[in-house]
């Protein structure tokens, strides 16, 4: 029988409308459907899945990014649906603050130290941040640097775990997976 979607994180769980975030845990290969729910009143909004052009190249498994539909400010409870079912529900607070720096995609996402990644999103700024990696290892090398796209070099001293792009001005994006050891496709 097929195995259940399970949600372990959401990444920002809170942002306004348009806020890209995304989604961590097992069994989402299937999981193009990320609805929130009122608990107030049962109404089910789909999340948006409009992301820049080079986010929607990279799709990996146990690994997605979204933007927050139009809802009103609220708690919404979130999960996915594949065709084997449902998954558990995370909360995700709807708020009227600005929108942070957005990741949708890291090519490639594994690899060895040292090796080359590229980050794509938006809001990242025009001037140098940083990028953030596992355990807050923050000496990533910047290599390039725009809005929507971040070449670094995995820092010798990575981990395996998210990673973060923090804007000049200290505001940190939704995290992606960075998985160290031999890179594969």
């Amino acid at each position: 029988s097929p195995t259940l979607p399970r949600l372990e994180s959401v990444s920002p769980d809170r942002g306004p409308v348009g806020q890209i975030f995304s989604i961590h845990g097992v069994n989402l290969s299937d999981a193009p459907l990320v609805k929130f729910v009122n608990p107030r009143t049962g109404e089910v909004t789909l999340a948006d899945t409009r992301l820049p052009d080079a986010c929607t190249r990279v799709k990996k498994n146990n690994l997605r990014a979204f933007r927050v539909p139009r809802l009103e400010n609220g708690v919404y409870e979130l999960f996915v649906e594949t065709p084997a079912g449902r998954s558990n529900t995370l909360n995700f607070t709807v708020t009227a603050a600005g929108r942070l720096p957005g990741l949708c995609a890291m090519e490639p996402d594994n690899g060895p130290l040292g090796l080359e990644t590229a980050l794509y999103g938006e809001g990242f700024g025009v001037n140098d941040g940083q990028v953030r990696f596992h355990a807050r290892i923050d000496n990533a090398q910047i290599l390039a640097w725009s809005d929507s796209t971040v070449r670094v070099v995995v820092p010798p001293n990575a981990q395996t775990g998210p990673v973060q792009v923090i804007s000049e001005r200290g505001d940190l994006s939704n995290s992606l997976i960075f998985t160290i050891g031999q890179c594969s496709p």
